[in-house]
């Protein structure tokens, strides 16, 4: 990617099952709206969707628009992840987020599924570095994550230099809902040097923020963005959700080199009005 232009990323989840149409036809939408990058989770919360490079290959060949599919350390050992580097490569597909992965939970545990878990993010970027010249001709432009939102933000910096140090181009954030999450931006920003695209991400109802910020690690809604959602219905709750991502998303702008839009439940009608500003 051109890091010189204040760019627009947003996120989709992969569908769970086999039918992409809904997936696809949402990318379209959000390349219209002026989406310049579509990143595809990997199985958030280790719960099984299609496979993001895979999908994220059918988006940049159907839609086309760059993508940035997510890689976890949690499902591949270091031979598999090599084939799926060389087989995306092959699909034109230059852009990686790489990511450790969130474990398992204990219901899933207590069944028949197994972590890998070979590789942190940092390892693994090293290892696709190290494959230049011998699987695929030129380097992948390898990211990562910065959880803005985390209570020892000095310890999270610290990671994202070593992320950095081992040849991460760019971050993306967890979702800003807060003065001091925009603050470590800004000291992410000043103290990294490299780019930083900020996380806004759309609350569409007061049972949705009570669930994320109880089940999803990172994630951090203040209850006075919470209480806002007292009550609302379908639609106020929507214009809601725009009306405060918009304006996180313009306190980013100031900060970092774009903005990096996750999208709730498939909802292209708020993300589109996110980003049309």
């Amino acid at each position: 990617m051109n890091e010189k232009k204040y760019k627009i990323i947003v996120e989709l989840d992969p569908p769970v099952n086999a039918d992409a149409t809904g997936f696809l036809a949402a990318a379209g939408e959000l390349k219209n709206a002026g989406a310049e990058l579509i990143t595809v989770s990997d199985s958030p919360s280790a719960k099984a969707r299609m496979d993001s490079c895979m999908i994220a290959c059918r988006v940049r060949r159907e839609i086309g628009v760059e993508t940035l599919p997510h890689l976890t350390c949690r499902d591949r050992n270091s031979i598999a992840m090599k084939a799926l580097l060389m087989g995306i490569y092959s699909e034109g597909i230059r852009n990686v987020l790489v990511v450790t992965g969130d474990p398992f939970g204990q219901e899933q545990k207590s069944r028949y599924y197994k972590s890998v878990f070979e590789h942190n993010s940092r390892t693994m970027t090293r290892g696709i570095h190290a494959l230049v010249g011998s699987a695929f001709p030129e380097p992948f432009n390898i990211y990562g994550a910065l959880n803005v939102n985390a209570v020892n933000f000095d310890y999270e910096l610290s990671k994202a230099e070593d992320k950095i140090s081992v040849g991460m181009c760019g971050l993306l954030t967890q979702p800003v809902f807060s003065d001091r999450a925009l603050d470590n931006l800004k000291k992410a920003k000043e103290t990294l040097g490299c780019a930083i695209y900020g996380g806004v991400m759309p609350i569409v109802s007061e049972r949705n923020a009570v669930f994320m910020n109880e089940n999803v690690p990172g994630i951090s809604i203040p209850d006075e963005i919470t209480r806002q959602y007292h009550g609302k219905s379908k639609e106020e709750s929507t214009e809601l959700a725009i009306k405060i991502s918009r304006s996180f998303a313009a306190d980013i702008k100031s900060t970092a080199d774009g903005i990096y839009v996750i999208t709730p439940f498939l909802r292209t009608d708020i993300v589109k009005e996110v980003i049309k500003e």
